[in-house]
């Protein structure tokens, strides 16, 4: 029995020692980690002062006159000599000062113009479809680049623009002289039908054959509803409305 409790005892106290071995190398490894980081930020080399364009011109104007050093310019103002040669070559070889504009996406094939282009072709007719909108631009902007359908269709998206169902509208309502009609009967009807209390009288023809057009079936099958052969009488309904009282008279015939 003691030799079983004194294997026990040793197992414990190993297991401690190995626990306590572990978590010292952890610890290790954690610091060893943060020293390397910090080591590795203070190793980078600094970010580079950007010359600006004050400075550019400057040696410009040096390397354009003759009785100054455009590198003794450079060294005054704290422009490296190096850099200095390259902003005077580049000034004689394009003849550009400042610097091209950094970032930004490249190769952009359609531009603000196309864009502009799609909407005022989506305003004159919105029943176009991809492909007649691409054939359209190309024939109106030929100095463009070509671009895809696809491309087109990711333009509109980009912009907002959803295929919706399309719903007829009167050519003759928004007119200004229609506007303005609708302007004085709104008058009209406020100052003078209500306070008169003028009787206003509308007919109108219905069916009163109806029934829903969408039911439920299971796939591959369809839904069907029994019908009587006819479709019943047509109703006609006149209404005669004024501020005091409603009049309703309907009306029922067959179809001839």
């Amino acid at each position: 029995m003691m030799s079983m409790f004194n294997r026990k005892k040793k197992s414990v106290h190993y297991y401690k020692r190995r626990n306590i071995f572990e978590r010292n190398a952890v610890r290790e490894i954690q610091v060893h980690v943060q020293y390397s980081a910090v080591q590795y930020k203070s190793q980078r080399m600094p970010p580079r002062d950007r010359i600006s364009l004050q400075q550019r011109e400057r040696i410009v104007r040096a390397f354009e006159d003759v009785h100054e050093d455009y590198l003794a310019i450079a060294e005054t103002i704290g422009v490296n000599r190096s850099t200095a040669r390259g902003i005077v070559s580049r000034y004689v070889r394009e003849g550009r000062i400042a610097e091209r504009p950094r970032g930004g996406a490249n190769h952009v094939r359609v531009d603000d113009a196309i864009r502009d282009f799609l909407h005022e072709i989506i305003d004159e007719n919105c029943l176009l479809t991809i492909a007649e909108m691409n054939r359209e631009s190309r024939l109106r902007l030929p100095h463009k680049p070509t671009i895809h359908d696809r491309t087109v269709a990711r333009s509109l998206e980009g912009r907002l623009y959803r295929v919706k169902l399309v719903r007829p509208l009167p050519a003759d309502r928004n007119r200004p002289n229609v506007l303005q009609k609708r302007v004085e009967y709104e008058n009209w009807f406020m100052g003078h039908a209500v306070v008169n209390h003028t009787v206003f009288i509308h007919e109108c023809g219905n069916n009163i054959w109806i029934a829903r057009s969408q039911g439920r079936a299971l796939r591959g099958e369809r839904a069907y509803r029994e019908v009587c052969g006819q479709r019943g009488r047509n109703v006609t309904v006149a209404l005669a409305v004024s501020p005091l009282v409603v009049q309703c008279f309907t009306q029922q015939y067959s179809e001839a």
